[in-house]
């Protein structure tokens, strides 16, 4: 029986699908005209995901038995597939190698955005200088590739070694935890832009204001981005234990490094 704890928590994991998106900026270095391309790309990427992810929603509770939900709970899509007459049986086979291709492709995308943040991070002092370093003949920084690539392995043998957790859960919590933080600080961002005005830049829609005699423009969409955002941050706190705890001690460990580089910084001044 569908309860709101339940549609909470399918709420929480149901981001994952709007995650990825940031992928296309963090690549805007190693875009031939970026100022084109990736505009374009984000746009049509947000249509797509939504279009998709809304007629898998309505063809699942439509075309599936609510009592066999339950029983296929790791094969979503296959057995939705599997209900399409006449080509119910094929079209399932080809979504499973579909699956397979898109979470190859996507742990791919996965670690080449992580290992561009985090050379973008170590160039403006925020992470070590060692993620900075480039490959002489690729251009690529190779040394925040391995260390993620090796990151994510043992990711995978520690769901082999420890079977009871649930790694599809545990990843999704994990990383829409980190996800929306960046999410609301990027909304944040686009505010506090437009207060400091940046010429040739703005965001559509906007409302004006005086205070203490300076005309402010606030707009509109990133404050809605922000407040959304930190909506389903708090349910994931709430609803998912190990994202809880994984979460902020991921956010722990972050802010211990950035503090412990700034003090290093103070001190060779």
């Amino acid at each position: 029986m569908p309860t709101l704890e339940n549609f909470t928590y399918a709420i929480t994991l149901s981001m994952a699908s709007y995650i990825g998106i940031e992928s296309i900026s963090q690549a805007a270095e190693e875009t031939k005209n970026p100022r084109k391309i990736i505009p374009t790309a984000t746009k049509a990427t947000i249509i797509s995901v939504v279009i998709i992810a809304f007629l898998a929603s309505l063809l699942y509770v439509t075309l599936l038995d609510p009592s066999s939900v339950e029983t296929r709970v790791q094969d979503p899509m296959v057995a939705l597939a599997s209900t399409i007459p006449f080509i119910g049986e094929g079209l399932a086979l080809w979504v499973g190698f579909m699956g397979f291709m898109i979470c190859y492709v996507s742990t791919n995308t996965g670690v080449i955005g992580v290992s561009r943040v985090t050379f973008s991070m170590s160039r403006l002092n925020l992470s070590p200088k060692i993620f900075r370093k480039l490959h002489k003949t690729y251009r690529t920084p190779y040394v925040t590739i391995v260390v993620f690539s090796i990151i994510a392995i043992l990711i995978i043998l520690f769901n082999i070694f420890l079977p009871s957790v649930n790694l599809l859960e545990l990843v999704a919590s994990l990383y829409n935890f980190g996800a929306l933080i960046s999410y609301m600080y990027v909304n944040l961002a686009l505010i506090v832009l437009r207060k400091e005005n940046v010429s040739g830049w703005k965001t559509p829609g906007a409302f004006s204001f005086n205070w203490r005699g300076k005309k402010l423009e606030i707009p509109i969409i990133p404050v809605i981005g922000f407040i959304s955002c930190l909506i389903i941050w708090i349910m994931i706190v709430l609803t998912h234990e190990h994202g809880r705890l994984l979460g902020f001690a991921w956010f722990t460990i972050g802010a211990i490094i950035y503090l412990t580089i700034t003090h290093v910084k103070k001190v060779k001044k």
